[in-house]
């Protein structure tokens, strides 16, 4: 009850394919959609973060979208990924920026659509930034992640994110795989845990959002069953003493062992 973040009941800010917003059909490649988020509806006119569900349908060609903070220059960044025709949609926990709005933009020609599920008020430990990558290993000299090796992704400190940070939020993105498998993210140091951050089939790229607790290092580990790029990018971070309490993460449920904690 005394968390800072204030989830709602979803509802849609835009919707290219319906005219919402002023933007009517695909927005064309680079165009900036400005989406006010601050002070609309239920949320706050002081919030300082929102979390969305952003979904790219009708999709001329592979590509991906970008969320950052308006007002403030595009980052080297993706937060969902798309095929020819396909529709995807992902998490994304956004700073807020000049006049209280996201910016989104696609390098392909797709609708947009974007649907607001909670936000964090000014006074609020969870500190969002404008999206900064910290790994990309397609232009790393360890090159690409060979199967079942863990990467350990310097987090804390790197690139202007604090170096206090205790816990993060990623957008996590795997790219090229060599064969279908799946990517964990989980804080360096402890015990590689048995569940999946991202699900992939051969050669198909997907992101996902991914809050964590980070090593005592600063840092993160990935790794996949199957060689795969790997692309993290940090949304924000939270601090010692946060209300956000990370966990080493537990299975809960898998229905294909029948298990069930409790």
């Amino acid at each position: 009850a005394s968390s800072p973040y204030q989830a709602v009941v979803p509802f849609r800010l835009v919707d290219t394919r319906a005219g919402q917003e002023d933007v009517v059909g695909n927005v064309a490649p680079g165009s900036i959609v400005t989406v006010p988020v601050a002070g609309v509806g239920p949320i706050g006119a002081d919030a300082t973060a929102v979390m969305l569900s952003l979904t790219l349908t009708n999709p001329a060609v592979a590509g991906f979208a970008t969320v950052w903070p308006c007002g403030e220059t595009r980052p080297t960044a993706s937060n969902v990924n798309v095929a020819a025709g396909q529709t995807a949609a992902v998490a994304v926990l956004a700073k807020v920026g000049a006049g209280g709005a996201v910016c989104v933009a696609s390098n392909t020609q797709a609708d947009v659509i974007v649907d607001a599920q909670g936000w964090y008020a000014a006074v609020s430990d969870y500190r969002p930034i404008t999206p900064v990558r910290v790994q990309d290993s397609r232009l790393s000299s360890a090159g690409s992640l060979a199967p079942s090796t863990p990467r350990d992704i310097g987090v804390a400190g790197v690139l202007g994110v604090p170096a206090d940070a205790v816990a993060a939020v990623l957008s996590v993105t795997v790219t090229d795989p060599a064969s279908a498998g799946f990517a964990t993210v989980w804080p360096c140091g402890e015990p590689q845990p048995g569940s999946s951050n991202l699900n992939f089939a051969a050669g198909q790229t997907v992101a996902n959002l991914v809050m964590t607790k980070l090593g005592p290092t600063g840092s993160v580990c990935v790794a996949s069953n199957s060689r795969v790029d790997v692309v993290v990018d940090v949304e924000g971070t939270y601090g010692p003493g946060s209300s956000f309490v990370g966990l080493s993460r537990i299975r809960l449920v898998d229905s294909r062992a029948r298990s069930r904690l409790g």
